[in-house]
């Protein structure tokens, strides 16, 4: 990922948790019992693959600045993208040599998808900051971590076999 890029994904990340976190205060029930307010955390887990670190649902409820932040939101892309990668090689492992072809190419379109959708995702949320920070960290993150368990899955199949 380049700087430019990485550094528009933390500043987007940081002003959807901030929304998240007001979000969340605004939409609490009238005090007639002391309402549970949900942190950034449990908000994004609600849309969150499976496979997102606790490490990363920690980050994100601690309270730090930009460039730590950029730190914690690129950590968690570096795990979810050295999952996906381990996944693959470990799949190119176990395939005959059409399947591997066909994953190659697969992944090649999936790849081209995940820029793709990066790059109509920052033009689309081009004028709604918020909205955009919210798909930026689902757009980053999340897509390489969906890649990583459906190569994971796929692995799997083909170790039964």
């Amino acid at each position: 990922m380049q700087t430019r890029q990485l550094i528009k994904t933390v500043k987007a990340l940081t002003i959807a948790l901030a929304f998240l976190a007001c979000e969340a205060a605004i939409a609490a029930p009238p005090k007639t019992a002391t309402p549970a307010i949900k942190t950034t955390s449990q908000i994004i887990k609600e849309t969150a693959p499976k496979g997102i670190t606790a490490a990363f649902y920690k980050c994100v409820d601690e309270p730090m600045h930009n460039s730590e932040r950029l730190v914690c939101v690129d950590a968690e892309r570096q795990r979810q993208d050295a999952r996906l990668n381990t996944a693959y090689k470990a799949l190119l492992l176990k395939l005959n040599d059409n399947a591997k072809q066909a994953l190659i190419k697969s992944e090649r379109s999936w790849l081209a998808f995940h820029e793709e959708s990066y790059a109509f995702e920052d033009m689309i949320y081009a004028e709604d900051y918020t909205a955009r920070g919210i798909e930026i960290l689902q757009g980053q993150i999340f897509r390489l971590c969906e890649r990583a368990n459906v190569l994971e899955q796929y692995l799997g199949v083909v170790n039964l076999q």
